[in-house]
């Protein structure tokens, strides 16, 4: 049951099997490598002296395994799976709309970053509302956000889980593998339980959420409304600008930004 605060979530006991989580993470990671999907991440944050036990010593497996936990799209890809999305939409939508979003958004505005950012979530939507259905792009594009407000959730959950496994006699390299598997599989009902949270707690969700997350939730959800008017994603983004329903620098959220996100649940 998800957690009714941040401390509850990280102490969640999911009743799965980690070895399953773990192998659920590396046919994920090769679909990752088979599509050209590239990580993307927060800067590091949390320093490597984080391990608790036995602190002075090396330790590959943890480092290995942390690593593939800290990129944001392999975090996305656990939620995107477990809300049955399937490999050719998650590679669809990440890679080749992505992509092309990326491109289109760079050639636009070179030089201003914030509308470049702006334009590459909402054509990114637009484009797959158009191909792959609102419902489809709406999970996508969520869980990629979610993929980045997990980071450290997610590092924080491995590590306790490893150093329990660790004060339990077990080696690097299977203290590593099952905290990785239960990490795994405690992904999606973390995001349930966040979700839960700020749903009920306004104030954690403005602690919780970034700008750029609410810039992103909320030109995201724009791009989808707008594709259903504008076939072109130039003209729609065009007519949203002129609407003012954008958020096109990340410094500008406001506390309106992060309620209208919030109120109408675009995250």
């Amino acid at each position: 049951m998800a957690g009714s605060s941040h401390q509850d979530i990280l102490n969640i006991e999911v009743d799965k099997d980690p070895e399953q989580g773990a192998t659920l993470g590396e046919e994920l990671i090769q679909v990752m490598n088979d599509s050209g999907m590239k990580p993307y991440f927060e800067e590091e944050s949390v320093p490597n002296t984080e391990i608790e036990y036995n602190a002075s010593s090396s330790k590959p497996a943890y480092d290995e395994n942390r690593a593939k936990l800290r990129k944001g799209n392999f975090i996305k890809g656990i939620l995107d799976i477990d809300e049955g999305m399937t490999s050719y939409q998650m590679t669809k939508i990440a890679v080749e709309y992505g992509n092309k979003a990326k491109k289109i958004a760079k050639e636009a505005y070179p030089k201003d970053s914030n509308t470049e950012d702006a334009y590459r979530h909402f054509s990114w939507n637009h484009i797959s509302t158009r191909s792959m259905g609102s419902k489809t792009t709406t999970k996508a594009t969520k869980n990629h956000e979610w993929g980045l407000l997990l980071l450290e959730p997610a590092s924080n959950y491995y590590r306790n889980e490893y150093n329990g496994y660790r004060k339990k006699g077990y080696s690097d390299q299977n203290a590593a593998t099952k905290a990785y598997g239960k990490t795994i599989t405690w992904l999606p009902t973390a995001k349930d339980g966040y979700k839960k949270l700020c749903k009920s707690n306004y104030k954690f969700f403005k602690l919780f959420m970034k700008n750029g997350n609410i810039m992103d939730f909320n030109n995201n959800y724009y791009g989808v409304n707008f594709a259903s008017k504008y076939s072109s994603y130039a003209t729609a983004f065009s007519k949203a600008k002129a609407a003012k329903v954008l958020l096109l620098v990340e410094n500008a959220a406001a506390d309106r930004n992060f309620k209208s996100v919030w109120i109408n649940n675009r995250y």
